[in-house]
């Protein structure tokens, strides 16, 4: 392959390392795509399709869903109920694209609009990041948590899964 390049003239070379990276970047963009498959693989709510308020609110369901499904796993614990409240639901960092228009050395006007992804008909913005919902706290109302150790083990085991300090964090006994 060296030996091949050697051959080549710098323009042609110069060509090929261009044509190289415009193929890395249709294959990063491609791998980076949503799927359209319908369905959510992680399980996860999707925000795209509700309402702000609607979507804040199945996010919350999710995560209260699934950690009282894992609670109620726990030694000693046979039902859970868990309620979540959140300061912010999920974040999601688009690509901007930033333009500058200046006039004789002075800036004019500086806006940015979103980088987006045409795939046939439709358009998608870049997602760069995304960030999960801020709790604010959780109340465990779970049978057996009248233990301490029970207890405990439940306020760590949600302290662990969603990230939280142990003061946002009530469980309670079931009646």
């Amino acid at each position: 392959m060296s030996k091949l390049l050697e051959r080549l003239s710098h323009n042609q070379r110069k060509l090929i390392s261009w044509l190289s990276l415009a193929v890395l970047i249709g294959v990063g963009l491609f791998a980076a795509q949503p799927s359209q498959k319908s369905g959510n693989p992680a399980g996860a709510p999707q925000a795209s399709a509700a309402p702000p308020g609607e979507a804040f609110a199945a996010e919350a369901r999710y995560l209260e869903q699934r950690l009282a499904e894992l609670i109620s796993a726990v030694a000693g614990v046979k039902r859970a109920d868990v309620f979540i409240t959140l300061d912010r639901g999920t974040r999601l960092h688009i690509a901007q694209e930033q333009t500058v228009e200046e006039h004789a050395g002075t800036q004019i006007r500086n806006s940015s609009s979103p980088v987006l992804l045409r795939s046939g008909q439709s358009e998608q913005p870049i997602v760069l990041q995304t960030d999960w919902p801020q709790i604010r706290g959780v109340l465990v109302v779970a049978d057996g948590a009248d233990d301490p150790g029970i207890r405990y083990s439940i306020a760590k085991a949600v302290q662990t899964v969603l990230q939280i300090e142990m003061y946002r964090i009530e469980v309670l006994p079931r009646d």
